[in-house]
C-alpha cells in the first residue's frame, strides 16, 4: 500500500501557510468485503464453475447436482465429450426423456414440444404449442400429467378469442371463441364423436339440436319436420313456418314452430289450412274454392264454416 502527500500554500494577513495532507492508495486487486466470487477466475468446465451460488445454464460446467443448475435443468454426469470438455465432466442440460411425464421436464429454458409434458404453463412449450391439463393419458403418459400440444380438440382450453376454433371443433364458451360465421352450439360433442357435454363449433347446428330455438336459421334452413323456426326465411324453399304445431310432427313441446309444406292436422279450420297446393280431405277446412279440395270434393259452406265435402252431399 503506497501513500501520497500534498502541501496546500495560503496567505493570511500577507503571511504564507503551508498546510499538509497525505492519503492512502489501496491496492487494486483488493476486495474489501471479501466477496470476490471463486468463479469469476475460473472457466467453462471447471471443477467449481458451477455452484449453488453461480449456478450454470444449458451447457455449462462442471456440476456436482443439479441444484448448481438453472431452474429447469439437471446435471447430467460424464456427458462432458458431448460438449467439447473431458469425458468425465458434468455438465448442466435439460432433462433427460426417462424424465418425460414428470414435474421438472418442461422449463421455459427447456420448452416441451408437441405431447410432452409436464408443463405448468404456455411458456414452458415451445412457441406455437400451449399447456394442456390433465390430458397425459391421450399421449401415453399419467391422466393428470398436463401436456404441451397445437390442439386438443374437445379440451375445455382449446378454442379461445386468440385462438379460434373452427368447424366441428370444441369446446367454445361462447361464439366469439369460434371462427368468423361459427356458433358454438351448447353440449353437442356426442355429434362430433366427442365428449357430449362439449360445446362446439359450427355453421349450422348440428342433429342433437333438432327442435331447439337456434336449429333452424338463415342460411342453415330447415326441411320438412324441423324446428325451431322463427319465419319462412329460416325453412326450406317452398315450406313454410307454423306456429304452435309441434305436438303435429312428435315433439315434446307443443308451442314448437315446425318447418312443413303443408299446414298439420292440428291447423285445420284456420283460413290457409286447404289450398290447391295442400288440398283438404272431406270434413276439413277452411277451403275458398273446389280446387281447394282433394279429389272428387267441392268446397261448400256447412254450418258457418267452408267446408270440403262430396259433390253429393250438397
Amino acid at each position: 500500500m503506497s501513500s501520497k502527500c500534498y502541501i496546500t500554500v495560503t496567505f493570511l494577513a500577507g503571511v504564507a501557510l503551508a498546510v499538509s495532507a497525505c492519503t492512502l492508495d489501496k491496492p487494486a486487486d483488493v476486495d474489501p468485503a471479501g466477496t470476490a466470487s471463486i468463479s469469476s477466475a475460473l472457466e467453462n468446465g471447471d471443477d467449481d464453475f458451477c455452484s449453488v451460488e453461480n449456478q450454470c445454464g444449458i451447457g455449462e460446467a462442471d456440476c456436482d447436482s443439479s441444484d448448481e443448475c438453472l431452474d429447469g435443468l439437471r446435471c447430467s454426469f460424464n456427458v462432458g465429450a458431448d460438449f467439447g470438455f473431458d469425458p468425465d465432466v458434468d455438465v448442466c442440460t435439460c432433462p433427460a426423456e426417462d424424465r418425460l411425464g414428470t414435474s421438472t421436464f418442461c422449463s421455459a429454458l427447456c420448452p416441451c414440444s408437441q405431447g410432452e409434458g409436464d408443463c405448468d404453463s404456455d411458456a414452458e412449450c415451445e412457441s406455437g404449442l400451449r399447456c394442456f391439463s390433465n390430458v397425459g393419458a391421450q399421449f401415453g403418459l399419467d391422466e393428470d400429467v398436463d401436456v404441451c400440444a397445437d390442439a386438443i380438440n374437445g379440451h375445455n382450453d382449446n378454442c379461445s378469442t386468440s385462438n379460434q376454433c373452427g368447424e366441428g371443433e370444441g369446446g367454445c364458451d361462447d361464439d366469439d371463441e369460434c371462427s368468423a360465421g361459427l356458433t358454438c352450439f351448447n353440449d353437442t360433442g356426442a355429434d362430433f364423436g366427442l365428449d357430449p357435454s362439449t360445446d362446439m363449433c359450427a355453421t349450422c347446428a348440428p342433429p342433437s339440436r333438432l327442435g331447439k330455438h337456434d336449429f333452424c336459421s338463415e342460411g342453415c334452413e330447415c326441411d320438412e319436420g324441423e324446428g325451431d323456426c322463427d319465419s319462412d326465411a329460416e325453412c326450406a324453399p317452398g315450406l313454410t313456418c307454423f306456429n304452435n304445431v309441434g305436438a303435429d310432427f312428435g315433439y315434446a313441446d307443443p308451442d314448437l314452430d315446425v318447418c312443413a309444406a303443408c299446414p298439420p292436422p292440428s291447423l285445420n279450420g284456420g283460413s290457409e289450412f286447404c289450398t290447391p297446393e295442400c288440398p283438404c280431405e272431406g270434413g276439413q277446412g277452411d277451403c275458398d274454392e273446389d280446387e281447394d279440395c282433394a279429389g272428387e270434393l267441392v268446397c261448400r259452406q256447412t254450418a258457418g264454416t267452408d267446408l270440403c265435402v262430396p259433390p253429393d252431399a250438397v
